[in-house]
C-alpha cells in the first residue's frame, strides 16, 4: 500500500467469484476514494459456459471486455481488471489440447492517461495483487494492442 490506497474486501470476493465459482468472465477495477472497488462485473452466461472453449466465440466476447476496460466517455483512465480467459493448451509431447483456464490481471494504463493517473496506479498495484493472491498471469497494457485476444492466448500460454 505504497500509495496510501486500500484494497476493499468486495474486489476479494469478487476475485473468488470469478476463481473458484466461476461467476464472472471479468471484474474491472477502478481506484475511488483512497480505494480499490469494482467497477463493472460480468456474469457467465449459460452461453459462455456451453462456449468456453471456442475460440471464434471468445473473441467476440473478448471484445466487449476490451470496450468496458477502455471506459467509454471514460477512456484516458487506468483501471485494473481480472480476466477469467479459457484456453486450449497443448504443450510439446502432447498428444490432444487441453482445457484450461488461466486467470489474468490487467493493469491497463493507456499512454493517454495522466502522469498522476499512471503514478497512483503504478504505486498501487502490488497491494492488489497480494489481496488477490497466487496464480494469476500479470498483464500490462498502455495500448489497445496489448489488450488483444492474441496478446491475451499469448501470455495466457507462457505461463
Amino acid at each position: 500500500m505504497a500509495s496510501g490506497v486500500s484494497v476493499a474486501a468486495e474486489v476479494v470476493t469478487a476475485l473468488q467469484d470469478l476463481k473458484i465459482r466461476h461467476k464472472y468472465k471479468y471484474v474491472i477495477y477502478h481506484i475511488a476514494g483512497g480505494e480499490v472497488r469494482n467497477q463493472a462485473l460480468d456474469s457467465m452466461s449459460s452461453d459462455d459456459k456451453n462456449n468456453e472453449y471456442n475460440t471464434e466465440y471468445q473473441k467476440q466476447r473478448h471484445q466487449g471486455f476490451v470496450d468496458e476496460l477502455k471506459g467509454g466517455e471514460d477512456a484516458n483512465t487506468c483501471r485494473y481488471a481480472v480476466y477469467d480467459f479459457s484456453i486450449l493448451d497443448q504443450k510439446e509431447g502432447d498428444t490432444a489440447a487441453r482445457k484450461t483456464n488461466k486467470i489474468l490481471f490487467i493493469v491497463w494504463c493507456p499512454d493517454t492517461a495522466s502522469v498522476k493517473d499512471k503514478m497512483l496506479y503504478a504505486s498501487s498495484k502490488d497491494a492488489v495483487k497480494k489481496a488477490l493472491g497466487s496464480g494469476i498471469t500479470e498483464v500490462q497494457a498502455t495500448d489497445l494492442s496489448e489488450l488483444s485476444f492474441d496478446y491475451f492466448w499469448e501470455k495466457a500460454q507462457s505461463k
